[in-house]
């Protein structure tokens, strides 16, 4: 199956469930090589900026969230919302100059998840199934196009094991391709006990050829399904870390064991 590359497919791509930024914080996070300080204003609103702040470089997700802005941690020049410095403590009654302004990147919120672009865009962010929420998000040592071919090869159980029947989960059920967005939607379902629960994986790209995977499932999510999902992404990443470490090292006897 060929995946479009992700420069070349939607803009928009999650970053972080909703509830993980929550009013008056600011989380960094990686989209492909782009650091980025995500982060809620006092009034619920949120921002994309990208981490450096323009007097010394300081990583702004360092710093806090103030009434009327972010404070960079190093001399505490303060940003709005507009992205503008609007403070600066050494100079108190003075109008910071226009050049002392952070990028923004296009920020929403839908289904729960925080979606940034990284550039300006007409296009609305992916369409997620109704009643989704989100259930984990966790680090994979993995391309997202890589990650997708795990995903197509295992089943998610409620043991928590990856588990390799394809008859019991056909490829087509669990990998519905590149959606017109950067990363890709899984799409899947949790059986145990005569329950199912359908859900998806939102696939994050990070640095170094690796990515993120926010994991969403259908409410109503009993504790047993809640539960049941969070093993089974901890045992899929179990079995990428397994399988990459098998793979051969450049000048490097590796086997498997």
């Amino acid at each position: 199956m060929n995946h479009a590359p992700h420069s070349e497919a939607h803009p928009w791509c999650a970053v972080a469930a909703s509830r993980d930024v929550p009013v008056q914080s600011v989380i960094p996070v990686m989209l492909e090589e782009l650091s980025l300080a995500v982060w809620r204003s006092s009034d619920g609103s949120i921002h994309a900026w990208h981490d450096r702040c323009p007097h010394r470089g300081m990583r702004l997700s360092m710093g806090d969230v103030a009434e009327k802005g972010l404070v960079c941690p190093y001399h505490g020049w303060r940003f709005g919302g507009d992205a503008q410095c609007n403070f600066i403590p050494a100079h108190p009654g003075g109008t910071p100059p226009a050049a002392a302004r952070v990028r923004p990147y296009p920020a929403v919120e839908r289904n729960g998840y925080i979606w940034v672009a990284r550039q300006d865009t007409s296009v609305e962010p992916p369409s997620l199934p109704a009643g989704v929420t989100p259930v984990r998000s966790m680090h994979m040592p993995v391309s997202g196009e890589r990650l997708a071919g795990f995903w197509t090869r295992a089943c998610l159980h409620a043991t928590g094991r990856f588990s390799r029947v394809e008859s019991s989960c056909p490829e087509t059920a669990l990998f519905q391709s590149y959606v017109e967005g950067s990363g890709s939607i899984l799409h899947g379902k949790w059986q145990s006990a005569g329950l199912g629960v359908d859900y998806v994986g939102i696939v994050q790209p990070t640095h170094g050829g690796t990515c993120m995977l926010h994991l969403a499932a259908q409410e109503p999510l009993s504790a047993e399904a809640r539960l049941g999902l969070n093993r089974a992404l901890v045992a899929l990443r179990h079995e990428i870390s397994r399988s990459t470490a098998c793979e051969p090292k450049w000048g490097m006897n590796h086997e498997c064991v």
